[in-house]
């Protein structure tokens, strides 16, 4: 899985989801621009919450198993 960086918030609080998704601009570690992505935003509390945060990881690498067309993860 690709390491990328935020740099610009986009647009806050996109219709659903507990992670409080939002688009924002990311550039990968040559400062390189990826595109637009939507990035789960995690606060300290959900990173003590294992079940929710690992839930997004294995539904986007069994989406990805069943041939769905899924966005990349990074």
């Amino acid at each position: 899985m690709k390491k990328l960086y935020a740099s610009a918030l986009l647009e806050t609080k996109l219709r659903g989801g507990t992670t409080l998704p939002c688009l924002m601009k990311v550039y990968d570690s040559n400062n390189i621009y990826q595109g637009e992505w939507v990035v789960k935003v995690f606060k300290q509390k959900n990173e003590t919450q294992l079940q929710a945060t690992s839930k997004e990881f294995i539904v986007n690498q069994l989406a990805i198993e069943f041939d769905l067309d899924v966005p990349e993860a990074a």
